[in-house]
């Protein structure tokens, strides 16, 4: 199967009515909110209105969950967000059939929708705010420049399974101290029921940040969305649809298979 993130449904929308090319396709609430969140004027509501008509009545695969609940699900939890995918949806009703961006904005406010509509457009800004702090503190951490000495020998083929399970560790203890959705498991119980439906994204996300670490560098604005990307690739029989540069250049260094870009599906025969 093909993931297409948000630039892909983009360029590809033209293509979405076809059922020989979104067979083997899906994509997600977060590429759809991501769009959504780019809404604001004229100009940006006509040009999205025409994507998300060719994306509501082509028959294209769709994730409802976020990325954080794909996280927690690949630990054993059991967690969706169906209310608010269900009120993205309504939005999305409501760009197709009004007429400019002033009466979709009544028209989101009649409705209640406002929470949702602002959520989708402080997701990325409040996530990368997160990401920017924790990485900031790391920069002062005494350990940060043997960290920078040794990040080429860390990142070899041979050692990612080591990293992998450093990394499943290191996830499974945030979550277990997450004090709004709680677990009565242990931590051994809770990495013991990873499904390792994420490796791509906890090996991906862990480069980058090892990365900016050791380069004393901060993400750009969007970094955090794009790799969150990766969270709907279930498995290594997947592979994301992308003109993203930053994914093209981490997952050349991980996991160089299972990315493409838009104009490979034309170049491969693949529709």
């Amino acid at each position: 199967m093909k993931y297409l993130e948000t630039n892909a449904i983009r360029k590809l929308a033209p293509f979405l009515g076809n059922i020989g090319f979104v067979n083997d396709k899906y994509t997600s609430v977060l590429a759809l909110l991501e769009i959504l969140s780019g809404i604001k004027d004229n100009n940006s509501f006509y040009l999205r209105q025409s994507i998300f008509k060719k994306v509501l009545r082509s028959q294209i695969k769709f994730d409802p969950n976020l990325p954080e609940i794909k996280i927690y699900n690949a630990f054993g939890f059991n967690l969706e967000n169906l209310e608010l995918s269900s009120k993205i949806g309504q939005i999305l009703k409501l760009v197709e059939l009004t007429k400019d961006y002033e009466s979709l904005l009544k028209t989101i406010n009649l409705n209640g929708l406002n929470d949702i509509f602002l959520f989708g457009k402080e997701y990325d800004e409040n996530a990368s705010y997160g990401l920017k702090k924790k990485l900031l503190m790391q920069f002062s951490n005494s350990e940060v420049k043997q960290a920078i000495l040794q990040f080429e020998s860390r990142w070899t083929q041979d050692n990612l399974l080591n990293l992998k399970n450093i990394v499943i560790r290191f996830i499974a203890t945030i979550l277990l101290e997450n004090p709004i959705v709680k677990s009565q498991k242990s931590l051994s119980e809770l990495i013991s029921s990873y499904d390792n439906s994420i490796d791509i994204y906890l090996i991906t996300i862990t480069y980058y940040l090892d990365q900016k670490v050791s380069s004393k560098s901060f993400p750009a604005k969007n970094d955090y969305i794009d790799l969150n990307h990766l969270t709907y690739l279930s498995g290594f029989s997947n592979q994301i649809v992308t003109d993203d540069k930053l994914l093209h250049k981490i997952m050349l260094k991980t996991y160089p298979n299972n990315i493409l870009k838009t104009s490979e599906l034309h170049n491969k025969g693949l529709f």
